[in-house]
């Protein structure tokens, strides 16, 4: 706006403006009669058609009310005419300014600089002299001064004109940048240190106006990136009960065996479900921090320097750490768990995990850790207890493998591998798949491109000639994997559900892939389904990295795998997976949501109390509830039981107490099995299955249970429709839900087709508890 009458330029005005940018991208001059506006000088189409557009507007008005509008597109002072006009509408002005429109993607794409008004041949003249607005450190040697404005290219470029303190002396060269003139970069034939405080000193620049900075000086930091184990996970305090003079609360200690000065801003520690960002932090060479959760920082604060966080739960029994640089790299991983102890008396709580070796960069396996010798159980902030520099003769192994499309896979290792030794041909993979090449071949996990990889396909990975960093050769070389494919409904299933744990304990949830793909549960959730609304009433996710279920298997989560392992000694531990949050479970019902990564539903399971085996009579705390069939569907009331008291009352992590295989049995119409079976929950031959199949919907279904003297027991089904073929689960009790005695039953079906046609079958059964 040249002129207005009014200081809000947002509201109607009397006045002219210059308004660059609008359908056909030109630079034009406005007038405005109270809010409406004209167009009176009408530019050159296309003038800021150009990405990064750097345009010179000048606009001049005689005595008389004649003017033109000038513009040079190439940010210099060749101004191309755009128009002239006679107007003198308005003839005074209160306001000058700038009134910028946008949309949201444009908001911060406007600069402006240069603004000069005059009257006459009065000129405004500048007179400050530029400024160091900052110094950044580019590299070890480059750094890149920024100018509070723009700054003459022959002192700007004069290398002798910067010079930092500590030995580093003038810069071997000084830049200017093509692109904005008050960006300087400076080159450095000697590096910076890591960490050490340097000041860098600027003399006799000009800016563009010829005012001079006689002389300024800025302190700046070098800040080294870090490389693998720079920082390593020196020291775990995964079960802090019962206390030997440790704060009873867990922690985790980096160190830094570098010579760098490592930021750690937006560093992230992860577990293998969670995973919790550093905020600021620079941690020197030589030095420690500890790493526990945001309310426990004042406990620790005496054994040293203290980090806080949304720590990742640390699992007693083991688990997966990594940490990882702000640019997503390892920085290091361990696996740990409780052999790692490598004492019997220590890893029931109290004792810390210490790394026997710091400088081994081969490390990462148990052999290089050990129990804390340290009287009050560990030694946070401090040198460890059991340190012993000695050479690394461990041999390295296969972690994991994953097949990250059809032709790539990621193979992980427990130590850090010797890069030279991972060539292409020391791989090799069955089923005719080439290994076509290795590529990101650092720290302890590689790529390797394939030849096309299939679904539903086992594949076996073996590495040969493969050496960690210190020379030792790989065993545990080979490893299976699969290419995983997207679910469908019910390809992971509900398989268990322990909605109500015993006193102190916690819940858990297992599914069960029953399908023939590798399925990745990478952002998958639990949720429970407010029915009156339809919404979700809570959501948890289950995990938040590559997480790849093969067909045949079982995953347990629970917030506490620790806890289930020590409630159900029987509990498969590979198979039990911590998580952050699992939904708060209704211990009288409850609607269970499985959702993929996409919010689709891939199972749901209705619970309620009465599922639960009658016998126990209501005294549930701390037994599953138990699928007895994968092959029927998930809320068939009659596929559920309370797990079996042999096996405790739960099975996280492996096959149901109750689990039945459907028996095909074509000879007839209807077969049960088995034929004796024993419904005493000790998990062996419980429920006994009824198979029908006939040509026909049926349009009335009574199935009746009689004892051996012919009198009825037990009505399953009464006179209901059912479809042409299913199956029925009898858990051996009577029509009161009581235990039937030993002795020979008669199995009575009675059906009407929808043909019309009627059909009754007679089998025997007999109960043996």
């Amino acid at each position: 706006y040249l002129i207005s009458d009014n200081a809000d330029l947002s509201q109607r005005l009397n006045g002219y403006f210059v308004r660059i940018g609008n359908t056909t991208d030109e630079s034009s001059l406005y007038r405005s009669n109270a809010g409406t506006n004209a167009k009176i000088i009408d530019g050159t189409d296309d003038l800021v058609d150009v990405s990064n557009v750097i345009v010179n507007i000048r606009v001049t008005r005689d005595n008389n009310g004649n003017w033109e509008l000038l513009a040079d597109n190439t940010g210099g002072t060749n101004y191309q005419s755009q128009g002239t006009v006679f107007d003198d509408t308005h003839t005074t002005t209160s306001h000058f300014g700038v009134l910028c429109k946008y949309t949201s993607t444009r908001s911060d794409k406007f600069y402006f600089d240069d603004f000069v008004v005059k009257k006459g041949s009065t000129p405004v003249v500048d007179i400050t002299p530029p400024s160091i607005t900052s110094v950044t450190t580019l590299s070890g040697n480059e750094l890149e001064v920024q100018f509070s404005e723009k700054v003459e290219f022959v002192s700007a470029t004069n290398k002798s004109n910067y010079s930092v303190d500590n030995g580093i002396g003038e810069p071997i060269s000084a830049i200017q940048s093509t692109t904005d003139s008050s960006l300087i970069r400076l080159n450095f034939s000697n590096a910076f240190q890591s960490g050490i405080n340097y000041q860098l000193t600027v003399n006799n620049i000009k800016d563009k106006a010829d005012n001079e900075l006689v002389t300024e000086a800025k302190n700046f930091v070098f800040i080294d990136k870090a490389g693998y184990r720079d920082i390593i996970i020196n020291e775990i305090y995964p079960d802090p009960i019962p206390s030997f003079g440790l704060p009873e609360a867990e922690f985790v200690e980096l160190f830094n065996a570098s010579n760098k000065a490592i930021d750690l801003s937006n560093w992230k520690l992860s577990d293998a479900s969670s995973s919790a960002t550093i905020d600021t932090y620079t941690l020197l060479p030589d030095s420690f921090v500890i790493i526990c959760e945001e309310e426990d920082t004042a406990l620790f604060n005496a054994f040293g320097a203290v980090i806080g966080i949304s720590l990742p739960s640390l699992n007693n029994s083991g688990d997966i750490l990594t940490l990882k640089s702000d640019e997503g790299e390892v920085i290091d991983s361990i696996n740990y768990t409780t052999s790692w102890y490598n004492d019997a008396n220590k890893d029931g709580g109290g004792w810390t995990l210490e790394l026997i070796n710091p400088e081994n960069t081969c490390s990462g396996g148990g052999d290089n850790w050990s129990a804390s010798n340290s009287i009050i159980g560990g030694t946070p902030g401090a040198v460890n207890s059991i340190i012993d520099i000695s050479p690394d003769l461990e041999a390295p192994s296969l972690l994991n493998v994953f097949a990250i499309s059809d032709t790539s896979i990621q193979v992980i290792f427990d130590e850090v591998m010797d890069e030279n030794s991972l060539l292409a041909q020391n791989f090799t993979i069955n089923k005719g798949i080439q290994v076509v090449s290795t590529t990101n071949t650092s720290g302890n996990s590689i790529d390797i491109i394939t030849t096309t990889l299939s679904t539903k396909t086992i594949y076996n990975l073996t590495a040969n000639s493969v050496f960690d960093c210190v020379g030792n050769g790989i065993i545990n070389n080979s490893l299976e994997f699969y290419l995983p494919e997207s679910a469908d409904s019910l390809d992971i299933i509900i398989n268990e559900v322990l909605i109500n744990s015993r006193q102190g304990g916690k819940t858990f949830l297992e599914l069960y892939n029953k399908s023939s793909k590798a399925i990745n549960l990478n952002g998958w959730s639990i949720a429970i389904l407010d029915v009156e609304d339809d919404l979700l009433a809570n959501e948890e996710i289950i995990a938040t990295d590559f997480f790849v279920l093969n067909p045949e298997n079982y995953a347990a989560f629970s917030e506490d795998i620790d806890n289930i392992a020590l409630e159900y000694p029987n509990a498969n531990v590979p198979s039990l997976f911590s998580v952050a949050d699992l939904p708060s479970f209704d211990h009288t019902s409850e609607v269970i949501l499985l959702l993929d990564s996409n919010k689709s539903i891939i199972d749901r399971f209705d619970y309620h109390e009465t599922l639960h085996d009658p016998r126990l009579e209501g005294e549930d705390d701390g037994v599953s509830i138990e699928r007895i069939s994968f092959d029927l569907a998930t809320n068939n009331e009659d596929n559920w039981t309370s797990a079996s008291f042999s096996d405790n009352f739960a099975t996280p992590g492996y096959e149901n107490s109750n689990f039945t295989e459907l028996v095909e049995d074509n000879s007839s119409n209807v077969s049960i099995s088995p034929q004796v079976f024993s419904p005493n929950q000790d998990g062996i031959d419980d429920i006994l299955q009824i198979n029908y199949e006939f040509g026909a919907a049926v349009s009335a279904f009574t199935l009746s249970i009689f004892d051996d003297r012919g009198r009825l027991v037990n009505t399953l089904i009464d006179n209901e429709p059912r479809e042409a073929e299913g199956t029925i689960l009898w858990d051996g009790l009577n029509q009161q839900q009581l235990q039937l005695r030993d002795g020979i039953y008669i199995v009575f079906l009675e059906v009407e087709l929808s043909n019309g046609n009627m059909e009754k079958s007679k089998n025997t059964v007999v109960i043996a508890l």
